[in-house]
């Protein structure tokens, strides 16, 4: 049995575009946890949707993964801001969005850092191959923290008109929601050294970061970065559009 195990561990042979490696682990993991399920709960799970589940999970990983590779985030970590004293609080604010084409099925993520209404820092777009609302929400998310990590911001405040992405960031990972492996990304960075505080906000207040999501639909490149001068021409150009 040992050497079967060793063997899975370490083979390098693919099962279509996943390496069986991976997912011999995560079927190993969804066994163990269906013969629970069945022997404490008296659930049954059939072995065609085990086996469905665990390429769903490699799938996004590697989806996950690739996506996160590919992005070039653009800026070097400075060095951390001091939050010590609350007197002292240099507290940034991070606002996103996410928006889908159904006529294109294009979808993006957008979102803004600033300080205040009107110090703007930095805007960023980025393009998507999902076909998930909620994942484009999640990934707005994910990238605002990365962006404001990144800078050095240590005291920031997310914002998302979405009541569902806060709840999936704030309440207990849920290994077979289909978005997990972002979900689970978004927590790991909140792990981090730093003060994040999760904010619903009304749609009405998240205008800017809708905008910028639209924007993203049609850029050229799969992630762009507006500095304050260029986010801010952007968004008084969408205004200008909005009120026409």
């Amino acid at each position: 049995m040992s050497d079967w195990i060793r063997l899975n561990l370490t083979k390098q042979a693919g099962y279509g575009s996943i390496y069986w490696k991976g997912l011999f682990v995560v079927l190993c993991w969804l066994l163990w946890r269906a013969r629970n399920e069945s022997y404490h709960s008296n659930i049954s799970t059939p072995c065609d949707k085990i086996l469905m589940r665990a390429k769903g999970i490699m799938g996004c990983m590697s989806a996950t993964s690739k996506k996160l590779l590919d992005v070039n985030l653009g800026t070097q970590a400075r060095r951390p801001h001091n939050t010590s004293s609350t007197s002292s609080r240099d507290i940034v604010l991070v606002e996103v969005d996410g928006a889908f084409s159904y006529r294109t099925n294009a979808a993006a993520c957008g979102g803004i850092i600033k300080r205040g209404n009107q110090h703007l820092i930095e805007g960023f777009l980025l393009k998507l191959d999902v076909q998930d609302n909620l994942a484009v929400e999640l990934w707005g998310c994910l990238m605002g923290l990365k962006r404001a990590w990144d800078h050095g911001y240590r005291d920031i405040i997310l914002r998302s008109d979405s009541v569902e992405v806060v709840e999936l960031i704030e309440g207990e990972i849920n290994d077979m929601h289909e978005d997990w492996m972002l979900v689970w990304e978004i927590k790991e960075m909140l792990q981090r050294t730093w003060r994040v505080e999760i904010q619903q906000i009304d749609r009405n207040e998240n205008g800017s970061a809708d905008n910028l999501a639209k924007r993203a639909l049609s850029i050229n490149h799969d992630f762009q970065i507006l500095g304050p001068n260029a986010l801010r021409a952007a968004l008084q150009a969408d205004f200008l559009i909005d009120s026409s």
